[in-house]
């Protein structure tokens, strides 16, 4: 599977079957081109600020037979509402660099940020005054960078610099939205707009996946959608040999051509976890076998940041996601992670003593479909047939966990079992019933995904982002991801909408003393003044309230009040409105009835999809 240039997926993971197809799989079409045309084109940002002045650099290159090149001239025009620009030159050469200067310029800003104002750009080329060729594309004026520490700690740092402001992300990666590449394009707009509802400014393209068509990059570049886009490479050591850095270099080359005018894309990242795969030993009898350090690896060290350079030299560059140099590869502790851990209970040790870092790429957790989508890929008399906590041997419940071979001994058997594990650590119990078992999970699944969400953004900026896994499955599945193949949204998708608006007042986990900080979470480049009240969503009992002023762009904290083991029901009005909630003691254990009560008081029972059988 790592020989040949394929979407690493495709031979069977742990969201996906083994699926591997070969022929074309894109649309062909026979296009005509002018003798004399416009072959390559781009720009680069090479200085912008707000309410000034942009300086835009923009490179083309003409294919002509035609020996005199005075005879061509170019003009470059564009437009973003009423600003716009103009400028003619003549041709000196086939490549030209011509640099505009635009006053007061729109900037294209990331959702929570500002408009993601797009320029239509217009290039035509005359020959002899007569317009011979011309393109057309979007621009996004806007300049990023990447500030990072090798290591997480106090003077740690991994925060993405949109024109000159931190930014903080709220996302999700994308996997593949369909089994079959061929299918991805029909797929991919169902999952961009669950996305953008949900309140993802940045989704991060995993290095599993094939590369998403220029429809996808477009939606993101109008919608303010940041990109993280991975090369497609994933969790495996790859060769280094002649033949397949010349492959990479090949690739690297076509899709940076094709993706580099895109103002969505602020990363490219080498690979997916090639780096904390492949880094450290094995130990044998005592001695140390098989060291590769992964700052060795020539194609995400050397081939591909060469053609970034060459090519773009607009955006940052990571080589591997975590990203191990010399530093982390000896502190171990890279200050962007992706946190899986032992997937048990989601406020257990793991987050607490272990997660330093202060970017999360990857994070997810368990979510059962909906009954009425069980019913469409696993038999009635199978439904109640998933194990029990510690094994599941029924094929159809092991098929639809992307276990290659649908036997308990299979890499992927120990999904279901997990899944039941996380009810009952829980509930106490797994029901029998599907409907009460898949409610359940659900809500295990919410409750984990608001948790991980809402302690990143209170404790921003030491946290600067958070990318959870993920939005919609790929194909009929049990997995983490919040909508699933047929569209029937878990419950966890409207938790997450509600953690991610750009303003929200979220509890932070109890303090030494048993005491809940209240935060207002701002996203905005506005100060925020509420009113606030802390209810018993069962009682209506009164906790705390008050008057709050949250300055842009911030986590403050607000209050605070001693945990108890109750439903609070969070409220503001004034310059924002809005309502969340927060589980105290949820570790004790849960009551299925009381929480179904309190569902059904704060309106998310009636959310819920796919529970009517």
């Amino acid at each position: 599977s790592i020989l040949i240039r394929k979407a690493p997926y495709m031979y069977g993971w742990d969201i996906m079957p083994r699926t591997v197809s070969a022929g074309l799989w894109k649309d062909v079409s026979v296009v005509y081109k002018n003798k004399n045309r416009i072959e390559e084109y781009c720009f680069s940002i090479r200085q912008c600020e707000e309410n000034s002045y942009a300086l835009i650099r923009f490179k083309n290159r003409i294919h002509t037979n035609v020996g005199n090149l005075r005879r061509f001239s170019m003009k470059i025009e564009g437009k973003c509402g009423e600003s716009e620009f103009s400028y003619e030159t003549g041709c000196f050469g086939v490549n030209s660099l011509t640099h505009v200067n635009i006053s007061n310029p729109k900037l294209w800003w990331p959702k929570n940020y500002g408009e993601a104002n797009l320029y239509r750009v217009k290039i035509t080329l005359y020959l002899d005054g007569n317009e011979c060729d011309s393109v057309e594309y979007n621009m996004g004026i806007r300049a990023v960078e990447l500030v990072r520490t090798s290591s997480a700690g106090k003077d740690g740092k991994f925060e993405f610099i949109v024109n000159g402001k931190r930014v903080f992300a709220l996302g999700t990666n994308w996997v593949p939205t369909d089994a079959f590449p061929s299918r991805h394009a029909k797929y991919n707009m169902r999952g961009l707009e669950l996305a953008n509802d949900i309140g993802c400014n940045m989704i991060r393209c995993w290095g599993g996946n094939a590369y998403p068509d220029d429809a996808f990059f477009d939606y993101c570049d109008k919608n303010g959608i940041m990109v993280w886009q991975d090369f497609t490479m994933g969790c495996a050591k790859y060769p280094q040999d002649e033949r397949f850095r010349s492959l990479m270099l090949k690739e690297a080359e076509y899709i940076v051509r094709s993706l580099r005018n895109h103002a969505s894309i602020v990363l490219w990242s080498g690979d997916n976890e090639c780096d904390s795969c492949n880094g450290g030993q094995i130990t044998f009898n005592g001695k140390e076998y098989n060291v590769f350090n992964p700052n060795d690896n020539v194609i995400t060290r050397a081939v591909i940041p060469d053609v970034i350079r060459r090519l773009d030299g607009t955006r940052p560059y990571l080589p591997s996601s975590p990203y191990y140099d010399e530093e982390a590869f000896v502190t171990q502790n890279p200050s962007e992670q992706h946190l899986w851990g032992p997937r048990d209970y989601f406020k257990g040790d793991y987050y607490y003593k272990h997660s330093v870092c202060h970017f999360a790429s990857e994070t997810g957790y368990h979510g059962c479909p909906s009954p009425s989508t069980l019913r469409k890929i696993i038999s009635e008399d199978s439904l109640s047939d998933r194990g029990d906590s510690k094994k599941c041997t029924n094929r159809q419940w092991l098929a639809h966990a992307t276990c290659v071979e649908p036997v308990p001994e299979n890499n992927y058997s120990y999904r279901i079992p997990l899944m039941t594990r996380q009810v009952e650590r829980l509930f106490g119990t797994a029901d029998e019933d599907i409907v009460k078992y898949a409610l359940k999970s659900q809500i295990s699944q919410a409750e984990a995904m608001k948790f991980f969400i809402e302690h990143f953004r209170a404790g921003k900026w030491y946290r600067t982002g958070i990318i959870w896994w993920n939005i919609i499955d790929g194909w009929a599945q049990i997995s983490d991801a919040v909508v699933d193949w047929y569209g029937t949204k878990k419950l966890a998708y409207h938790y997450i909408k509600c953690s991610q608006t750009p303003f929200c007042l979220i509890c932070d986990e109890p303090d030494e003393n048993g005491v809940i900080h209240l935060v207002a979470a701002n996203d905005t480049r506005k100060d925020v003044n509420i009113s606030y009240t802390v209810t018993d969503a069962l009682t209506g009992e009164k906790i705390t309230c008050g008057n709050a002023m949250s300055a842009s762009d911030t986590a403050t904290v607000i209050d605070g009040f001693r945990e108890e083991k109750r439903y609070y029901l969070i409220s503001w009005s004034g310059d924002e409105n809005g309502t969340n909630h927060f589980k105290g003691k949820i570790g004790d254990g849960v009551d299925f009835d009381e929480y179904t009560e309190f569902m059904k008081k704060t309106g998310y029972y009636e959310k819920l999809e796919g529970f009517e059988a």
